[in-house]
């Protein structure tokens, strides 16, 4: 019963996080304008040739597409525009989320640091809509939480080799964050060298980085 009430409060106050997204006319991110006309021209590029004349598009693996690849299979089911709310409602809502996780994993509760730590939520970054940032951080906090919650667990390596991709395809600094939770918790449970080589599941992004910048060029922080 206390697991199902705090699973219940967790979403109660990711949802309250998600409330300036959901119930302003248009979400309040600076952003937010530049990413919907961007899918626009992604999503009907192909039928338009009005788009074509002057715009193109071409899709390359970056470390920056989580909303790119999201809104995809969403548009198709709401259109356009409810897609690009729901993703603007869901970053602030994954983020509280994501930070309550972890503080109920650490602590076994939630308590008074996890609530304060809902106050970043909102964060200059949000406001100014880095949707893929916020929603890779998101799952950076989950993925910690992950990390921490499957301790002892012969597979958690195997399953991090799948995860840290994932992040890092969300957005490269989402994975770099990860890479330093990881490595902080391991560092003060056994020590700095032993710290070191157990974060190798997260490594392989590393490589990913170096072989699609050498494809793609240089890589942008971007958002």
């Amino acid at each position: 019963i206390a697991e199902r009430r705090a699973s219940l409060a967790i979403a109660a106050l990711a949802l309250l996080a998600a409330l300036p997204a959901l119930l302003a006319t248009y979400p309040q991110m600076a952003d937010y304008p530049a990413h919907l006309a961007r899918w626009h021209v992604m999503l009907n590029l192909d039928a338009s040739a009005d788009l074509q004349r002057h715009y193109g598009f071409t899709w390359q693996w970056i470390p920056n597409l989580g909303a790119d690849l999201m809104v995809w299979p969403l548009a198709k089911l709401f259109g356009l525009e409810a897609a690009g709310r729901v993703i603007a409602a869901l970053v602030p809502a994954l983020l509280a989320a994501s930070l309550l996780t972890v503080d109920r994993v650490l602590h076994k509760r939630v308590g008074i640091g996890g609530l304060l730590a809902l106050v970043t939520v909102w964060s200059p970054s949000v406001l100014m809509g880095f949707v893929n940032w916020g929603l890779g951080l998101a799952l950076a906090f989950f993925a910690f939480a992950g990390w921490v919650a499957w301790e002892g667990k012969r597979w958690r390596p195997h399953a991090f080799l799948l995860i840290a991709p994932l992040v890092w395809l969300c957005h490269l600094s989402a994975w770099g964050v990860l890479g330093v939770l990881v490595f902080g918790h391991e560092w003060q449970r056994r020590g700095f060298l032993a710290a070191v080589p157990r974060t190798w599941p997260l490594w392989p992004p590393a490589l990913l980085t170096l072989l699609f910048s050498s494809v793609t060029g240089p890589m942008t922080w971007g958002d």
